[in-house]
């Protein structure tokens, strides 16, 4: 990966090579750096683990909005994250299967970077595999697993939560809706909505759910 070096910021945390883990994931200072990397090697590697510096740290890296808009380009989609430290989470990357879902978000994205010219092959036929049933249009998308009105505005009012959760698949929201709105007592719904505010808007999947 000697091209990308100049433009990657690579964990040190492990003797074993960037991206083979969450703790030892490959830090990007730019949303070109992990094209560059994607160029090079979407149709070689099944996995690549990303590394994210929080806001707060000052460092250099791209968004996660931005990776998955990169990940889209090459036909690779973004999966479970984790919190690695107080300044840094890392996000799990694999070239997409045939079967995943494409959410709304991820299907307008794509749209839009098609239109702006952003789209290599690898990417346009991913997005040509999809189906009826893995992408939002999908019936199990349009049920009622959601939230309470003021629980859903609640959500809305932060909009990197909101961003999150819309990017993750359905059957993750309709977990995780479930979860808050099946609680029995008034307290626990408010606490277990705090926790999917949080979570979320850390770019991570709220505790109960992650892998």
């Amino acid at each position: 990966m000697a091209r990308q070096n100049k433009r990657a910021i690579a964990s040190t945390s492990s003797s074993a090579a960037p991206g083979t883990s969450f703790d030892n994931a490959l830090y990007f200072a730019s949303p070109a750096a992990f094209n560059d990397w994607l160029a090079a090697h979407y149709n070689t590697h099944t996995e690549l683990f990303v590394g994210f510096h929080k806001k707060h740290t000052g460092n250099q890296t791209m968004t996660w909005s931005e990776s998955v808009d990169e990940a889209l380009c090459w036909g690779w989609i973004d999966g479970h994250a984790r919190s690695v430290d107080a300044n840094r989470t890392a996000r799990r990357f694999t070239p997409r299967a045939k079967k995943s879902h494409w959410s709304r978000v991820n299907v307008d994205k794509f749209a839009a970077l098609e239109t702006a010219g952003r789209i290599h092959e690898p990417g346009r036929a991913a997005f040509a595999r999809r189906t009826e049933d893995n992408t939002a249009q999908a019936y199990f998308e349009r049920q009622a697993h959601t939230l309470s009105d003021e629980f859903a505005a609640r959500l809305a009012a932060n909009s990197e939560a909101s961003e999150y959760l819309e990017g993750r698949a359905a059957g993750y929201r309709r977990q995780v809706y479930d979860w808050v709105m099946s609680a029995k007592r008034p307290e626990t719904q408010e606490r277990r909505l705090t926790e999917l505010i949080d979570s979320s808007a850390q770019q991570i999947d709220v505790k109960p759910f992650r892998r």
